[in-house]
């Protein structure tokens, strides 16, 4: 199975006119699609062509892991009869929780083979799990001054190959065509970049609440200055509704969501 698409490519595909693209989120209690048209269109924002969400039993995944993947795959299938998806769709898969990783490097500037070698020796110092048990890439931000030489500011981000594999298994049994597995924070960024940039707004920030984990991503004008998964989201507003209320966790998830509190 292929996992690294070169980012050439990818991007040709990416803004190649009438494709349609499906995204998938897979959280702990639920899995939802959006399916865009990326073809031309007048309109700021591309158009909704299909969305749905198919609710997950208790305990079938966390923390980026899934532990029963048959319940997935059935689910993945319920929502594609329901939302009458193409067979064997392309899709785009998020990821997030505590073993994925994004970080920020500064490093002088060379040419992009040495760059390379550079951020993985860089990486070895803050990531603790072995570099060859991950799927690694970076990005260049944006051209910074260093104390003695132009540099650059880089974003990389990882994430655990057993992990990556294990989704992408279960995406195939469900009869879809996984086209990139994307880390969930960067995504917000891409879509914060493309559609809500605000030139007039020097640093600005988006707090994606799950329930598990909350995405915290900064900005200082078009790039990304701090991103971090917080385990800190909707199931601990869930245990605090049951403290203050004294009931069952069903109970203090419908007082929860009876608040436009939806989906932690």
């Amino acid at each position: 199975m292929e996992t690294n698409i070169p980012r050439k490519k990818f991007l040709e595909k990416l803004l190649r006119p009438k494709i349609q693209y499906i995204g998938l989120d897979l959280g702990v209690q639920s899995v939802k699609l959006v399916q865009l048209d990326a073809g031309e269109t007048d309109n700021q924002y591309p158009p909704v062509l299909k969305y749905g969400m198919s609710a997950l039993p208790p305990g079938v995944f966390n923390d980026g892991i899934i532990h029963k993947p048959e319940a997935v795959v059935n689910s993945l299938k319920r929502l594609a009869e329901e939302t009458d998806w193409p067979e064997k769709a392309t899709v785009t898969l998020g990821i997030s929780g505590k073993q994925v990783i994004t970080r920020q490097l500064k490093l002088p500037q060379m040419p992009l083979k040495e760059l390379e070698q550079a951020v993985r020796f860089e990486a070895e110092k803050y990531i603790t799990i072995p570099l060859n048990q991950l799927f690694m890439d970076f990005t260049v931000m944006e051209e910074i001054n260093l104390e003695e030489a132009p540099g650059y500011s880089i974003l990389v981000a990882a994430a655990p190959q057993n992990m990556v594999y294990n989704l992408c298994q279960v995406m195939q049994k469900a009869g879809l065509n996984p086209l990139a597995v994307d880390v969930e924070p960067l995504a917000l960024y891409r879509l914060w970049r493309a559609f809500y940039f605000d030139e007039q707004l020097t640093n600005q920030a988006i707090i994606n609440i799950g329930h598990s984990n909350s995405h915290l991503v900064i900005f200082k004008g078009d790039s990304v200055q701090f991103s971090r998964v917080i385990p800190l989201a909707g199931n601990q507003l869930t245990e605090a509704v049951i403290q203050v209320i004294g009931k069952e966790v069903a109970a203090a998830e419908e007082k929860k969501r009876s608040q436009k509190i939806v989906h932690l």
